[in-house]
Order: C-alpha cells, then sequence, then structure tokens
C-alpha cells in the first residue's frame, strides 16, 4: 500500500512539474539563482545574503554549475531540481506518517479498554491524501522556494521528535535531530527560533521521564554546530549578531507597510538609510544601484543591505491589523480549505472521543502551533505554513479514537474515504486550473526567452550593464541573459509622455551608469520611437547607450 500510494505521489508530482517545467514562479527564485551562482564562483561576499537562506541556492546552484545549461533549459533544470526535492519531501512524510502509525498501533492494543482505530490502509490513505494537499496545492512543486526543502525539514523533525517522545530514540536519533534542525535554519531562518522549540520539547519529554539530560544535550550542540558557521558569518557581514534579517524585513514590509523596493527614509519613524538606491534624476526619478552586487537585479537580491538603518517600527494598530489579516487566511484555510477535515474530527469526537485526545501529542502540537503564532505576528502565505498543518493534522487524527465495535471501525473507514474523496475532488480541480494558467505561463516564457535572445543578437554579452524602464519583471529576460540591470526608472509612464529635453537628460542619466543598453517592456509613444529596436515580436524595445560591441 505504500509503495502504491507513493507511487502515485511521485506521479502527480512530476505531472506538476511537466506543466511548469519552462516557466518562473516567483522572482524570488531569481536571487536564489544569483545566491548559487555566487556561492559556485567563491564570491562570499555576494553569497552571504540576509533574507534568502543558502540551503537551497547551494543546492540549485551546484546543479547549474555542473550541466551549465543554455538559456532555454535553465528553468527547466530548476524544476528538476525542485522535483527531487519534493521526493525527499516525500520520504520525509513517509517516515512521519510510519512513525504516527506506530502510535495508533500501541494505542490500540497497550490500553486497558480496547479502542478502534484507523486501520492501516485507511491511515495510509489519509496521511497521503493530505500529503498531496499540502505539497500540490499549498506548497506546490514548481514555486522556485525553499518551502519544500522546508517541508521535508518539518517532517523528519517532527518523526524524530515522536520517536523521542514515545521513548524509542537512541543517541544517534538526537545527533540526526539536531543535524536535521541545523539544516532546516540553513533552509530559512524562521527555522532557528523554531529548532529552539523542537529542541525545548525533546528536553522537556526527557526531563519528565527523570532521564540524563546528556541525549538531548547533544541535540542541542549539533545543532548549534550545524547553524553557527552561517550564524556567524551573517552576523560579521552585518556587524551585530543576528540570525538573518527575514523576519526584520517581512516586519517593516507587511506590518508597518513600509514599499518593498527603492525605500530612501521617506516614511514615518521609518529612520535614516545607510546605502539606500541612489537616485541619478529626480523628475523622472531614476535609481541607480549597480554596486556592490554584481547580480541580475540588486534592489531584489539583498534588501537587507537597503533597509539597512530601518528598524521595525511597533504601532498596536498595524499589529491587530497584521494580526487580523492572519487571521482572515487561516479561517479561509481551516473553515473552508479544511472544513471536511474539521466536520469529520468533531463528529469522531462526539461519538465517542475525549477532548482530551486532541492535545495528546502536545510534543507535536506545540512546534507546529508555534510556527503558525509566528507567521500571524509579520505574514501568512500557504506555502509557509503547509508542512505545519499536516503535522496538526496528523496530530489530532492520531489521537481520535471510537469505542471497539462494528459499528466504530465502519465510521473510521467511511471518514478517511469521505475525506480522499473530497480532497481527490480538489486536487483534480486544482491541476487542471494549473495547467490551464501554466499554458499562459509558458506563453509568457517564450517572449522573455525572445527578449533575452535578441539582447544577445544586439551585442550585449553576459556581464553587461543594462537599465531598464517598467517594473520587477525584467528580471527574467536579464537572467536567461545574463547581463545585470543597474539602473530603473519604475514607472514607464513617466519615460514616454516626458518631452524631447527631458527625456534625453533621462537617456544621459541612464549612460552614467555604465549601462550600455536600456530595455522597456512597452512600445514607445508616438514621435518617440527615434533609436528604439522593436525585439523580436515582443513589446519589449531596447535603445543602445553605447556600442554594445565594443568591449
Amino acid at each position: 500500500m505504500r509503495i502504491l500510494l507513493g507511487s502515485i505521489a511521485l506521479g502527480l508530482g512530476l505531472v506538476h512539474s511537466w506543466f511548469g517545467r519552462a516557466t518562473l514562479h516567483d522572482i524570488d527564485g531569481i536571487s536564489y539563482l544569483d545566491m548559487g551562482d555566487a556561492y559556485m564562483r567563491g564570491d562570499w561576499n555576494t553569497a552571504v545574503n540576509g533574507l534568502w537562506s543558502p540551503l537551497y541556492a547551494l543546492l540549485v546552484g551546484s546543479v547549474l554549475k555542473v550541466i551549465r545549461p543554455s538559456a532555454s533549459w535553465e528553468f527547466p533544470l530548476v524544476h528538476i531540481v525542485g522535483f527531487a526535492i519534493y521526493v525527499g519531501a516525500l520520504l520525509c512524510f513517509d517516515f512521519l506518517w510510519f512513525e504516527f502509525g506506530q502510535v495508533l498501533r500501541e494505542r490500540s492494543t497497550s490500553q486497558q479498554k480496547s479502542w478502534a482505530t484507523f486501520p492501516e490502509w485507511a491511515w495510509l490513505l489519509l496521511g497521503y491524501c493530505l500529503f498531496l494537499w499540502v505539497s500540490l496545492q499549498l506548497i506546490s512543486v514548481v514555486e522556485e522556494t525553499p518551502d519544500m526543502l522546508v517541508a521535508a525539514v518539518v517532517y523528519l523533525a517532527s518523526a524524530l521528535l515522536l520517536r523521542i517522545s514515545r521513548d524509542h530514540a537512541r543517541i544517534v536519533t538526537f545527533f540526526v535531530f539536531g543535524l536535521v534542525l541545523g539544516l532546516g535554519y540553513l533552509a530559512k531562518t524562521i527555522l532557528f527560533p523554531l529548532s529552539f522549540v523542537f529542541l525545548g520539547v525533546a528536553v522537556f519529554t526527557t526531563y519528565k521521564r527523570r532521564q540524563s539530560f546528556a541525549r538531548p544535550l547533544v541535540a542541542v550542540l549539533v545543532f548549534l554546530l550545524t547553524a553557527s558557521p552561517l550564524l556567524v558569518t551573517l552576523s560579521r557581514a552585518k556587524g551585530r549578531l543576528t540570525f538573518g534579517d527575514s523576519g526584520r524585513i517581512n516586519y517593516i514590509w507587511h506590518v508597518d507597510g513600509v514599499p518593498r523596493m527603492y525605500w530612501q527614509g521617506n516614511y514615518p519613524s521609518s529612520g535614516a538609510p545607510i546605502h539606500p538606491p541612489r537616485i541619478i534624476l529626480t523628475n523622472p526619478v531614476v535609481y541607480e544601484f549597480g554596486t556592490p552586487f554584481a547580480v541580475t537585479f540588486p534592489p531584489w537580491y539583498d534588501p537587507s543591505y537597503w533597509y539597512e538603518g530601518m528598524n521595525p517600527h511597533f504601532d498596536p494598530r498595524k499589529q491587530v491589523r497584521a494580526l487580523i489579516e492572519a487571521a482572515g487566511i487561516y479561517h479561509g484555510l481551516f473553515f473552508k480549505a479544511q472544513a471536511a477535515l474539521i466536520a469529520i474530527s468533531l463528529i469522531l469526537l462526539l461519538l465517542g472521543g475525549s477532548p482530551r485526545d486532541l492535545v495528546g501529542r502536545l510534543d507535536l502540537l506545540i512546534p507546529a502551533v508555534a510556527a503558525l503564532g509566528l507567521y500571524a505576528l509579520v505574514h501568512v502565505e500557504p506555502r509557509y505554513i503547509g508542512s505545519f498543518i499536516l503535522v496538526f493534522w496528523g496530530c489530532v487524527f492520531c489521537q481520535l479514537r471510537l469505542p471497539k465495535s462494528e459499528q466504530s471501525s465502519r465510521l473510521l473507514k467511511i471518514s478517511v474515504l469521505a475525506i480522499v474523496i473530497i480532497y481527490s475532488v480538489e486536487l483534480g480541480l486544482g491541476a487542471l486550473g494549473a495547467a490551464a494558467t501554466e499554458k499562459g505561463l509558458a506563453a509568457k516564457m517564450q517572449e522573455e526567452l525572445q527578449v533575452a535572445q535578441g539582447i544577445r543578437q544586439a551585442g550585449l554579452r553576459p556581464g553587461d550593464r543594462v537599465a531598464t524602464v517598467g517594473g520587477v519583471s525584467a528580471m527574467v529576460w536579464a537572467r536567461l541573459a545574463k547581463v545585470r540591470i543597474v539602473a530603473n526608472l519604475p514607472d514607464d509612464a513617466d519615460f514616454w509622455v516626458q518631452g524631447t529635453d527631458t527625456r534625453s537628460r533621462t537617456l544621459s542619466a541612464f549612460a552614467t551608469t555604465g549601462a550600455k543598453a536600456i530595455v522597456t517592456e512597452t512600445a514607445p509613444s508616438s514621435g518617440s520611437s527615434d533609436g528604439w529596436m522593436r525585439i523580436g515580436q515582443t513589446e519589449n524595445y531596447l535603445h543602445a547607450l553605447a556600442d554594445p560591441g565594443n568591449h
């Protein structure tokens, strides 16, 4: 049964990866790719990043370094790595669900009163259904982010903690537990504080049994040893003790409401920027950011650098607003998307379970609830919390039980089948919607490849500087062409409505940045097309600022 369900999970993950193989789905992925390149070429000053964590970047960067794909194969190769991470998450989930199954078997046989619990086939069906829903609907196998990597860590750490709580752990279990948590921190910053929650539960479990603290101490030491290189490197780079600026930056953006790019200190109580993007023209506003990062789009590469000098400003009203927003997202996730799970668990509880059953697995519920709480304080997205939701439901259904009878056994089987049918329909509809979406995204990606190829044909080479007029979508073709965006006029309307003299000054300002060409996302307005060349069949246009072939 495990092999069959695992094969189905692999097949569905592969289908989703295939549909999204040629497309970039998240601009954060560009920053991770640039980080990976920096690590591979040994550029440590660029590689150390206060916002994005290194593990995903290292995995993707090492594969790109070895294979050296063409522009048209770079994103498909990234998705192959993403599918491999999905396979790892599946294996870690299978281990966790097996451990939950062990708890079910122990509870059904070791207690004085006999209880009916989920039969093994039903338990496996329930678990794999939840895994597929979380992995394909909430996290997504095609996102170019480390969230699937985080899910693998959460599943594995939870399984090891469950084994520790059941007193089935040897010293090697604690060693691996600490190592997994350390790798989790390298995957995403929030797992640094959450690791102490996991470790705290392990220590408390040991204390409750009056056992030696030597084994949990091993886990703590291994975690600190694994995490310390990044911790020390970040602290030295930032000149202050820090385990990462992800929480600080996201609080500034999502709670304080500061714009996500080009902060100049012009915001109430925002502080003074230490090194903001440089304004080289005020009317219209043109930003320059050629240094210190030699990457695709520096303003989005390490926001903690550009926002240095700004500290989160606590405002009770804004904090309450953030919590209300998070509550709305949780309400949608739990009482709409997971209404069937809640309804069925409550029915089973009313038919013979005990309210104490729901908190019977506090060892795993505490880290999961802590994660939900930490995200609620700042910003919640389904992909952030998908793995913790799965652990939450694993704890709930693992503890639910009914008085042993033929009717109870039938009811448990029917409950699982109902959940599987409901979520299978949702997964099917989601797959159809994803296929339609991916078709449109694939067409857009062909345009991005045209732009990248057109830039190469115009004489620009990898590493050359370019300027852009328009939004952040230019990151995609710039990454494919391996050119560096060093200046930007964010609003293309500001550019085309200018008079001839103002537009000439704007072009001159761009030229001072060392950019060899300007690329726009929209066509020139009537009377403004002199010197502009359309790129392929796209709506992008290029204006040379210097002879691109003159190096």
